[in-house]
């Protein structure tokens, strides 16, 4: 466990990638948010989640679960046709029949296909942001869910307050997570999930929650370049992977853009979340 926040990234201290522009790099088109709900990162990040949720709640036999996410975005979306979805959850559902088939081959998954996954994704269908899925398996497992959710958008922050306006232990902020984060004395779970890469904001952030303990889950891009791999996202992954669990999902060759995603993590996350990056590998025939 780092003792003090990482605070060195030598290939270039200024760097700063926007998930959206490398979709824009892949697609040829403007970003759209709205397409690509869904989409393979939320696969990886949602089945992520819930398991470290599930994971902690029942270790901890909680009776209530404090949940932070740094950036939250809105309650949940409405899949478009021919958005970014279909490669992702819509894949993953043309695989499995069910969730009594998908906890047969793949037990690992079952929160997120329990919470995320009780009918097969389509068209004109919704598909929920990240704290409607804790909130909901929470919920249904008889938890008390206290939620901490940050975000920029003075819109967001309005859905927020719509969709948890009868949730006392709601706390919606409009600012940036990052410094959120530090100030909480306490939470069982936090998700720094931020629309754009900032290797050093990251890294001492995760850096500050492991010092207070805090268990943590954090998604990033795999961008990729004419080279490979985006060198700055490759040191970060490498820098970070000393002391934290890390795992990594390719989901097409090397193209410029967004071609997979990793995972930071708690290291007391390592079993829920290595078995779940099996199967997801496994399940969608990525490669790590």
């Amino acid at each position: 466990m780092p003792t003090e926040p990482i605070n060195s990234l030598s290939a270039n201290e200024s760097v700063e990638t926007s998930v959206s522009e490398a979709l824009e790099a892949t697609s040829g088109q403007r970003y759209d948010h709205a397409k690509k709900a869904g989409n393979q990162g939320d696969l990886v990040k949602h089945a992520a989640l819930l398991a470290a949720v599930s994971y902690i709640a029942y270790r901890q036999h909680c009776e209530t679960f404090v949940y932070a996410e740094s950036h939250a975005g809105p309650a949940c979306h409405t899949l478009q046709p021919g958005g970014a979805w279909e490669a992702g959850i819509g894949a993953f559902g043309r695989r499995v029949a069910g969730v009594d088939e998908a906890d047969r081959r793949w037990p690992a998954l079952h929160p997120y296909t329990a919470t995320a996954f009780r009918h097969t994704p389509c068209a004109g269908s919704t598909y929920q942001g990240s704290h409607v899925l804790v909130h909901r398996m929470l919920t249904r497992a008889d938890v008390t869910p206290r939620m901490h959710l940050w975000d920029i958008s003075s819109h967001v922050c309005a859905d927020l307050r719509l969709r948890y306006r009868s949730e006392p232990g709601a706390h919606i902020s409009r600012s940036d997570g990052y410094s959120g984060l530090a100030m909480l004395p306490y939470v069982d779970l936090a998700l720094v999930d931020a629309p754009a890469f900032e290797p050093r904001r990251i890294a001492q952030t995760i850096a500050g929650l492991s010092i207070k303990e805090t268990p943590f889950l954090c998604w990033i891009p795999r961008i990729g370049v004419d080279s490979g791999e985006d060198p700055v996202v490759r040191e970060f992954r490498d820098l970070v992977a000393e002391d934290y669990f890390v795992g990594t999902a390719q989901w097409q060759d090397w193209t410029p853009g967004l071609c997979g995603c990793a995972v930071v993590a708690s290291p007391e996350l390592q079993e829920p979340l290595s078995a779940v990056m099996t199967e997801l590998l496994w399940a969608m025939g990525w490669r790590p």
